[in-house]
């Protein structure tokens, strides 16, 4: 079955897609439509060409002339292509009506045209008409009723958003089947049977619109893109290949999409569309709006032994220039129009030494339109705290435990006679007699109302466009006193000049101010007792509590802070030469700045000094601060040429490219305040003796050359080939250049003949690819020697130096090879949509340090010998279940399962190892063992309690019981990795109502459970806890119970057992919206263009197999967020 043979012909961010008949010297643009970004932007161009281009001669515009044709197994397309040639006639049509009609067979001889399309479309779906020289083919209604005369005759235009006309437009009676197509100049006449009917007006790529005519009413129709449908050209950062010839692994995501299941946090949204995106837990900081989150894509490519958050984060690009997360984390939602996330080499090879963790691309919007047009969006947000995790004792509980714990003497001893007894433990029993009870977990929350805008201005003319943004947010946490404000501005601008030279420019900055809440750490409230009251009888904030524990509420009212300032500056500008047809040059260069701040300050009269007595030493104001510069430029030269007219096409790019970041981080810290309200580090006393101002200068280079080529065969067998010769500063000085590659398969079953007829498979395509990328998530002078002066060896000479790194001439960059196996397909009329992809990905020469004797200077060196494997899968399954009668729902069902294993580590993680087993914290410290996995949980097995004495029976090793806890023996006791996460998501509509849900979930991951360890059992019985920690606690012999005795609690070590290792499967439903687009005739009487209301509830529920408490240093919280978004 022939297929169109689809040419990209780039001209800076437009995109055309055209359909080349022979050798013609004319395109016919309009020939088959197709859902794409590309097919969107330049619609009017393509129109144009269709309609005007010279050289096309029409042939008259008789219906009467001849063809011969010898045709079998035919299609639509061949058909029309056949008839093009012989007279010059041309066709319009939705692809969609045509390609589920059957093959066919033609012969004919000098027959006419209407005569051979009378034969092939009699009985069936479609039917044809002529207009002038153009061809129409439409849908045929099931009951075609003639029109009747004395019905009221109507008419119209039908435009897009730049005013061109659209021919081809479906115009409906609504609810029957009566209706027209627009001609070549957007205008439709219809015969109505009533004054009053609903017009359906419908456009392949464009939005479905309904307009309500009444006697008098001008119809005036302007469609709008389609942005919910997929590009069919795949933009990966450098170049853009066709989706149908892409071996890679990515998943584009609409900027709409993401604000249906988020219209406050990208992350969020992005993790529930893309399986292979994963969000960190983080337990303590549960909701806190100033935590950025920790990502991955597809497992871990570097050990993380000093788990520091970011060694294994994917590369950010926005616009083309390299970001961070916190640039993402900030952004404005409502300024995206997609993210693309890359996977696998095929996709990131070309970023090379940069792409092990994958790339995650985010796109701007370009709301260009012809007039100038104002769009504006509020979002507000109500966050209320979420405790449910918590159950702490109350104030007769927690004395009554106390006294039971033996902190008040022991009965058999004194007989509850002795000094503690009367002297502590009687005055709180009156406290609480009286009715004191504090719910110190309420003291520090609030319930928060945040707000966020956004504001677009667009227009263009005279081959200039422009755009101007701004953003403002205010973002407030369910704790008291924290805050997140955030402000960003962009221009953007291109101008086109003779579609020869096109010269883009954008411009953008971003401010972020951070105040952390002075009311501190949420665990100091759970630890509260509440039996104690912050305020004394004169209705004074007590400075301590029992225990001397230090009063939070007493801090909080202290001068202390906690903020920090962030200002980025980007500007990123291209500019592009047309050579010739199929050829181009294209040139950009960034340039990007940004200068943090964060300022720390300790008020003197806080608990902290308690013990202090020397003034000089009493309070403390710390200052970090960078600033940093980045800027890169690149070259390309982009060739791609169709090699027949069946769907071949090759495709070839080369370029290089430069980058430089330099950086200059610097602290200090002062002490010595006098006052409270003495803030400014100019009233500082001194220095502290344990600190002194440390800064350094960080500067890296990278250089590259660049190569990218592919071919497709009929649109059937395509391959694809990168290449990237790069070489950093990072490494060796012998070592600096690597080549990281990728190699990719793929073909399109669906193409196949077989499957001409096929009404069950639309779209089969099977991909391959291997490939090796890098990791540059390192200290700049990792493989150098470098020095830091010391002054305590200053001496006549001068300061004396000692080595903080010794240098490795031979380190190069770790390499991960990457596999990948594919499957995308759409089935049952594009109703149901399948894909899967197998990855296996391996790094080796993987950068750990190795140990050096102490003579050296340092302990160890950083050393190419380390090995870890990453494999696994991800799938997505997305249907259509309703699609009628202005109804419409979709179900959306994806999953993932990372595998990870440790294959080679250095001997000073080895040593680390037993260092790490021994560490008493609340939870086991990660070991590195090879042959597992990096998130492998390790503890001592357990028999239980021993109903005895209520003391725990370990087993060791080899087998045997005892009582003695040894952190030698901790064996491998599950993955923290689930055996599959995901998400489910729905989304249901009526008419202009739309509702959205969505839910994630984990299936069998082991953790150890903190709170029962730390809360419940191994607690201090002076601090508040769990309530299971007074009730179920071995008591005396015979007790089988799951805890030790309440008296072995605040003596007994921290050790980590099998008791507290339990499966997790969890489903949270994150977020639940409402929207509706309100009716355009309606609110263009009040002076809008559109008006769309959404209504959102977030982090809805949270449902687990384990009980343990949620947000332990910043609480989870719950919100409801509503948005209003109207253009002028």
């Amino acid at each position: 079955m022939n297929r169109p043979n689809w040419q990209t012909d780039t001209y800076s961010n437009v995109k055309s897609l055209t359909y080349k008949f022979m050798k013609s010297n004319w395109k016919y643009a309009v020939f088959s439509m197709k859902k794409s970004a590309a097919f969107k932007i330049l619609r009017s161009l393509m129109i144009f060409c269709f309609f005007s281009v010279p050289g096309v001669t029409a042939h008259g515009y008789s219906q009467n002339q001849v063809v011969s044709l010898n045709l079998q197994r035919c299609d639509v397309n061949t058909l029309c292509q056949e008839i093009w040639k012989q007279t010059g006639l041309r066709f319009i049509y939705n692809e969609e009506h045509v390609k589920t009609f059957p093959t066919f067979n033609v012969k004919v001889d000098q027959r006419n045209v209407r005569e051979v399309l009378d034969e092939v479309f009699k009985n069936s779906s479609l039917r044809y008409f002529f207009e002038k020289d153009i061809i129409y083919i439409v849908n045929k209604p099931k009951n075609e009723e003639p029109e009747k005369n004395d019905g009221r005759a109507i008419s119209g235009t039908v435009k897009d958003t730049k005013g061109n006309p659209l021919p081809g437009v479906t115009v409906l009676i609504k609810d029957t089947h009566i209706g027209v197509v627009t001609d070549v100049d957007g205008i439709f006449k219809l015969t109505i049977p009533s004054d009053t009917v609903t017009l359906v007006f419908s456009f392949v790529g464009m939005k479905k619109q309904e307009v309500k005519y009444s006697p008098g009413k001008k119809l005036d129709i302007v469609l709008e893109d389609d942005e919910v449908a997929l590009e069919d050209v795949v933009v990966t950062g450098y170049f853009e290949r066709r989706k149908e010839s892409f071996t890679g692994a990515l998943k584009t995501v609409a900027g709409d999409d993401l604000r249906k299941i988020s219209t406050t946090n990208v992350f969020s949204a992005l993790a529930i569309l893309d399986p292979s995106i994963q969000i960190k837990p983080n337990n303590a900081q549960g909701s806190n709006p100033n935590s950025l989150p920790d990502i991955i894509i597809r497992g871990t490519s570097s050990l993380n032994a000093s788990q520091t958050v970011g060694v294994n984060a994917p590369l950010i690009v926005i616009d083309g220039v390299e970001s961070s997360v916190q640039a993402l984390y900030d952004m404005d939602i409502f300024d995206i129009e997609s993210v693309t996330t890359l996977k696998d080499a095929s996709a990131t090879a070309l970023y090379g030494e940069q792409a092990a963790n994958g790339v995650i691309l985010v796109t701007r919007k370009q709301n260009i339109q012809k007039d100038l047009r104002l769009s504006y969006s509020l979002t507000g947000k109500v966050e209320f705290p979420d405790l449910s995790a918590y159950d702490l004792m109350d104030a007769r509980e927690k004395l009554d435990f106390e006294l039971q714990s033996g902190l008040y003497g022991n009965p058999e001893d004194d007989g509850y006679t002795g000094e503690s007894y009367v002297n502590e433990y009687l005055p709180k029993l009156a406290r609480v007699n009286s009715g004191i009870d504090t719910d110190w977990l309420s003291k520090p929350l609030r319930n928060s109302f945040s707000h966020s805008h956004s504001l677009n201005l667009s227009g263009e003319g005279s081959g200039l466009t422009y755009q101007l943004t701004g953003n403002y947010s205010n973002t407030h946490g369910v704790m008291k006193a924290d805050a997140r404000e955030r402000l960003g501005l962009g221009v953007y601008f291109s101008y086109n000049y003779n579609q020869k030279l096109i010269f883009t420019f954008r411009a953008n900055y971003a401010q972020t101010n951070v105040e952390n809440s002075k009311y501190g750490s949420f665990s100091k409230y759970v630890q509260a007792n509440p039996y104690d009251a912050p305020y004394d009888a004169n209705g004074k904030l007590n400075y301590d509590l029992s225990y001397n524990l230090e009063n939070p509420l007493y801090e909080a009212s202290l001068s202390s802070s906690s903020t920090s300032k962030s200002k980025e500056y980007t500007i990123n500008s291209t500019l592009r030469w047309n050579v010739m047809k199929g050829f181009f040059i294209s040139a950009s260069g960034n340039i990007s700045s940004t200068d943090t701040r964060s300022d720390d300050y300790i008020s003197p009269l806080s608990h902290t000094y308690a013990e202090v007595v020397d003034p000089a030493q009493k309070g403390r104001y710390t200052i970090a601060s960078s600033e940093a510069v980045s800027y890169s430029g690149r070259l390309t030269f982009n060739f791609n040429r169709n090699l027949d007219d069946m769907g071949s096409m090759f495709s070839i790019n080369a370029g290089g490219e430069i980058n430089k970041d330099k950086s200059s981080p610097y602290s200090f810290s002062a002490q010595g305040f006098l006052n409270d309200k003495l803030t400014d580090i100019t009233f500082a006393h001194q220095y502290p003796a344990d600190s002194h101002p440390s800064g350094q200068s960080d500067v890296s280079a990278r250089v590259a050359f660049i190569s990218a080529a592919n071919i497709i065969y009929r649109g059937r067998y395509f391959i694809d080939g990168s290449l990237r010769f790069s070489g950093s500063s990072k490494f060796g000085k012998d070592q600096r250049y690597e080549p990281y590659w990728s190699a990719g398969i793929g073909w399109n079953v669906h193409r196949e003949n077989w499957f001409a007829d096929s009404d069950v498979v639309n779209l089969l395509r099977l991909r391959a690819s291997y490939g090796h990328t890098g990791s540059l998530n390192f200290a700049s002078y990792q493989a150098i020697t470098t020095y830091r002066y010391d002054s305590e060896l200053n001496g006549k000479a001068g300061s004396g130096a000692v080595p903080i790194t010794m240098g490795n001439t031979d380190l190069k960059a770790q390499v991960t090879k990457n596999i990948n196996v594919g499957i995308t397909s759409s089935l049952l009329k594009e109703r149901l949509d399948v894909n899967f992809d197998y990855y296996n990905n391996r790094t080796v020469d993987m950068i750990v340090p190795i140990s050096m004797p102490y003579s050296a200077g340092v302990t160890s060196v950083s050393s190419n010998v380390g090995e870890q494997l990453n494999r696994g899968f991800e799938f997505s399954v997305s249907g259509v279940v309703v699609n009628r009668n202005d109804w419409y729902c979709r179900i959306n069902v994806n999953g993932t399962k990372n595998y990870n294993e440790l294959v080679k580590i250095g001997d000073v993680l080895r040593r680390q190892n037993s260092e790490n087993a021994a560490l008493l914290s609340s939870s086991p410290t990660q070991l590195y063992v090879e042959g597992k996995s990096s998130t492998t949980l390790y503890a001592v097995r357990s028999a239980g309690i021993d109903p005895s004495d209520g003391q725990e029976i370990f087993i060791t090793k080899d087998g045997k019981y005892t009582k003695t806890y040894n952190s030698e023996d901790k064996v491998d006791l599950g993955d923290t990795e689930p055996k599959l996460r995901g998400a489910i998501s729905g989304m249901l509509s009526y008419k202009n109502f739309s509702f959205n849900i969505s839910a994630q979930y984990s299936l069998g991951a082991y953790v150890y459970n903190s709170t029962r360890a730390e809360k419940v059992e191994l607690i201090n019985a002076k601090y508040n806890a769990d309530r299971r920690a007074y009730a179920k606690r071995w008591e005396k012999p015979g007790d089988v119970v799951e805890y030790v005795s309440k008296k072995a609690s605040g003596t007994t070590e921290n050790v980590h057992t099998s008791r507290f290792v339990e499966k997790e499967n969890y489903l949270t439903i994150p977020a639940m919206s409402f929207a509706y687009q309100f009716d355009r005739d309606l609110v263009k009487k009040w002076g809008f263009s559109d008006l769309n209301l959404s209504l959102s509830l977030n982090e809805i529920a949270y449902f687990s197999t384990i009980v343990r408490e949620r947000g332990t240093t910043y609480p989870f919280a719950r919100n409801v967020s509503f948005t209003i978004s109207t253009r002028f």
